[in-house]
């Protein structure tokens, strides 16, 4: 557990630097009254998917009468994403393996300028609590109605926001001179702790990568073949059995556990294999003979790896899919970590699955 506070000698928030941490590439979940709409879209446009849990009304009337507009707007196209709870005061950023939670509201204020607290922590049974929390209060409301939401908002009065004001100038208080800057996105590549977190410089790996390959269509294929099998897999990034790298020598293979699971070469595709797939199959499938090998454990084959010819293209017969998908399985039960991870790069993760994202990388040929 780490305690989150502004020091005199900060140049930079924070807060800031432990929530671009915290989000960036993952699946995120956000519970807060009180929003600031440019700093939820720095948040949500760091992460890979994310939920929001706030008090509407709470967050609508905290806000000038441009700004709310605004915030209806935004709550109109991610509608489905936003749940409103009457009475919210947690303030809580929640991914996979880590939490923040405290008295900061997610505002550029309340990030950079104001005096607050908070804590930082990776306690897996905490972290499982939180969900736990967040997944019962998430059941437990609803979107809200953008009719009911309107009609709100039509009955507010300038006055209303009055009260939400920080007036600078009050003679009950002294202005504070905290002003910790919030770090540009290039900064955050370069400040984020995690080894595979330099999204800048794996992504120009993988487009030296993808040119030496050099055959966009079979790239494009191969991404698909991958994404099929993550989505089988029901993995996500933060996955320490699985690794995506980049090799040295521009290959971007798939590992579980120990074990390669797929891995292209220029005219063949090479993928583990259960024991059960029969020699029998290997001429219809077009299966280099010559290359397959096996895995072993206790000194007893325990799986194939298996060459399939992919000069032109990669198609794969369904049934061999069916049959790798299985291996890859068998190789994620049974393992805690892969010994690849440490290698693994989020920016093949995300070509895999984001084909907007895979369409944006595939053009750097």
């Amino acid at each position: 557990m780490k305690l989150i506070y502004h020091k005199d000698e900060d140049e930079y928030s924070v807060f800031d630097t432990e929530i671009i941490e915290l989000v960036r590439n993952k699946n995120i979940r956000i519970a807060c009254p009180y929003l600031g709409i440019k700093y939820l879209e720095r948040i949500i446009n760091l992460s890979k998917s994310w939920l929001l849990i706030t008090d509407i009304e709470e967050w609508i009337k905290s806000n000038s009468k441009k700004n709310r507009v605004t915030i209806f707007n935004f709550i109109k196209v991610n509608q489905d994403k936003i749940h409103h709870c009457r009475n919210l005061h947690a303030k809580l950023l929640l991914a996979p393996d880590k939490a923040l939670l405290g008295s900061a509201n997610f505002t550029n204020k309340g990030i950079k300028e104001k005096i607050e607290i908070s804590v930082v922590f990776n306690d897996p049974n905490k972290i499982e609590e939180l969900d736990e929390w967040f997944n019962l209060l998430w059941e437990e409301t609803n979107s809200i109605s953008m009719e009911n939401l309107s009609n709100f908002i039509k009955k507010l009065k300038v006055s209303d926001f009055e009260e939400y004001v920080d007036f600078e100038n009050s003679v009950f208080c002294k202005k504070n001179t905290l002003n910790k800057k919030i770090i540009s996105l290039n900064e955050a590549g370069k400040n984020s702790a995690s080894a595979n977190n330099d999204f800048e410089n794996s992504e120009n790996q993988l487009v030296t990568a993808i040119k030496k390959i050099g055959d966009k269509n079979k790239l494009n294929e191969y991404f698909n073949i991958v994404k099929e099998l993550l989505e089988y897999l029901e993995v996500n990034d933060d996955d320490s059995r699985i690794s995506l790298t980049i090799t040295k020598i521009h290959k971007i293979p798939v590992n579980i556990g120990q074990r390669y699971v797929i891995r292209p070469e220029k005219d063949m595709i090479g993928l583990i294999m259960p024991l059960e797939y029969e020699e029998l199959n290997y001429v219809k499938d077009k299966v280099i003979r010559d290359d397959v090998d096996y895995f072993y454990k206790n000194k007893q084959r325990d799986a194939k790896w298996i060459w399939f010819e992919a000069k032109d293209k990669i198609e794969l017969p369904e049934k061999v899919k069916e049959y790798w998908k299985k291996a890859a399985l068998k190789e994620l039960r049974r393992s805690k970590r892969s010994g690849f991870r440490r290698h693994h790069k989020s920016v093949v993760f995300f070509t895999a699955m984001d084909l907007d994202y895979r369409a944006e990388i595939l053009s750097k040929m």
